[in-house]
């Protein structure tokens, strides 16, 4: 049994999964207030991205991509009825996280997250996100379908199971925060996020 069928295992598979995600999401949001405007632009040693560019990441990326392969299952188009999750794909829905193997991002080849102008305007967009994803989960609860999209490492994804990647992305970002955290932040404590970050992540952030 994954984490997201043994939490609330009385709610709608849709709704499960969107309370799962905002206990990630929030903390991502509750961190904001610790970022000035120029911290949030600086580049650091130890990513290619900015903390802000990271969010812009987290949020947009989902937008682009993730919703994206939602709104087909739910249209059912670009897809099939049929197809398998890869091995990749079973280890991950096993265990709720994203293992220690490299998993292909957005355009992992030239894809750049654009930078925020400030953490206030991130928060805005934050709520947004959550209404956003409130609606998704609603819907999918209102039509379950078995149709899926391919993802290209993990296999054939229904439109539930694309929502449920979303948290665990957010997850996956939570170690690359913490590096980028050590350089901008003066009082980093590592422990912030200890009870949020997985024991092994993806060592790829472009996912």
């Amino acid at each position: 049994m994954s984490i997201f069928e043994s939490k609330g295992k009385n709610l709608p598979q849709g709704d499960r999964t969107y309370k799962k995600f905002l206990e990630t999401a929030k903390y991502w949001l509750k961190e904001l207030d610790f970022y000035g405007s120029n911290q949030f632009k600086k580049v650091t040693a130890n990513s290619a991205w900015t903390i802000g560019q990271v969010y812009d990441h987290l949020i947009n990326g989902t937008r682009a991509y993730h919703m994206r392969e939602i709104r087909k299952c739910l249209e059912k188009t670009g897809g099939s009825e049929e197809g398998k999750k890869l091995f990749k794909g079973h280890i991950v829905f096993f265990l709720g996280k994203f293992p220690s193997i490299k998993i292909a991002g957005i355009d992992p080849n030239g894809y750049v997250p654009a930078q925020p102008e400030s953490p206030d305007k991130m928060k805005d967009e934050f709520f947004k996100f959550f209404k956003e994803m409130q609606k998704i989960a609603k819907d999918l609860d209102a039509a379950p379908s078995t149709y899926k999209t391919m993802h290209p490492s993990l296999g054939m994804l229904t439109g539930y199971e694309w929502f449920q990647i979303i948290e665990m992305h957010f997850r996956h970002h939570l170690r690359q925060k913490s590096e980028i955290d050590k350089s901008i932040r003066s009082f980093y404590k590592e422990e912030d996020s200890s009870e949020l970050l997985p024991e092994a992540e993806i060592d790829d952030y472009s996912s």
